[in-house]
């Protein structure tokens, strides 16, 4: 299983979203992207999304955040 089959196309999605950006005539320019996120609905959703990364990862980070799980 691939990155792309778990989380969809995330480069076209970011590709898309810098472009509307751009098209309301906000400026990023100096800015630098230095991550995306994938938001999920439950707990048990984010369970199954882990444990399908974990399988296609090098690396791994687990914090909570207001009190619930997010990876890194």
């Amino acid at each position: 299983m691939s990155k792309f089959e778990i989380l969809g196309n995330y480069e076209k999605f970011l590709k898309d979203s810098l472009k509307e950006i751009e098209n309301m005539g906000i400026s990023i320019a100096r800015y630098e992207i230095d991550h995306i996120c994938f938001r999920v609905s439950s707990t048990p959703e984010y369970d199954l999304y882990k444990r399908k990364l974990l399988k296609i990862s090098s690396a791994f980070l687990e914090n909570i955040v207001n009190g619930r799980p997010i990876s890194k």
